[in-house]
């Protein structure tokens, strides 16, 4: 199904770094053995509060992966930036979103054959209003990655994940199986038999 297409695996909100880094498992992100992106200000919402759920773990995480876990620039970070050393304060709402969609038109416009699955908590992909992606973007809920995994055996448990989440906090996620678990399930094979791929 996926053999012979590129693959990236973007996390456009903090809510799926967040719940893995509560269970303790932000390794299942690297485990389809695509490379991890994730943009700039995603992250900086998710470890602004260093006594944050997670936020630790994340820092962890990101200096443990380089080379597969990549901080992807963009301008909203930098606007943000200017906007607080200049004193002016800053109260634009959705930086995350519009970070995340700066992320994915620049893979877009570099690598039009590369495919862009995007993790969401998977509330959001069941909300009715969720956006359009690109027709070479994919939407995968946390539940769709973990379940994937599970069945091909690179994790025992996508539930006991999941429930460890959410004794640590985080709110119980909706675990409806999708079409996305059947992609990450296939990537996971392939990287089980040693086939990762790169950018």
């Amino acid at each position: 199904m996926t053999k012979g297409r590129r693959f990236v695996l973007l996390v456009p909100d903090t809510g799926p770094l967040i719940t893995l880094a509560a269970a303790n498992r932000l390794d299942c992100l690297t485990l389809p053995g695509i490379d991890v992106a994730v943009p700039d200000f995603v992250f900086f919402e998710a470890i602004r509060k260093t006594d944050k759920l997670g936020a630790a773990e994340l820092i962890e995480w990101i200096r443990e992966w380089r080379g597969r876990v990549f901080l992807e620039p963009t301008g909203e970070m930098t606007n943000y930036l200017d906007n607080i050393e200049s004193g002016k304060g800053d109260k634009k709402r959705d930086r995350g979103e519009q970070a995340a969609a700066e992320v994915l038109r620049d893979f877009t416009d570099r690598n039009p054959d590369l495919e862009t699955l995007m993790l969401y908590e998977d509330a959001d992909i069941n909300n009715s209003t969720f956006i359009r992606l690109p027709k070479n973007a994919h939407p995968v809920g946390t539940a769709d990655l973990l379940n994937g995994l599970e069945r091909a055996q690179l994790i025992q448990s996508a539930d006991q994940i999941l429930d460890e989440a959410v004794r640590h906090g985080r709110p119980e996620t909706i675990r409806t199986p999708r079409a996305g678990q059947d992609v990450v399930e296939d990537l996971a094979v392939q990287a089980r038999k040693g086939d990762k791929q790169q950018r």
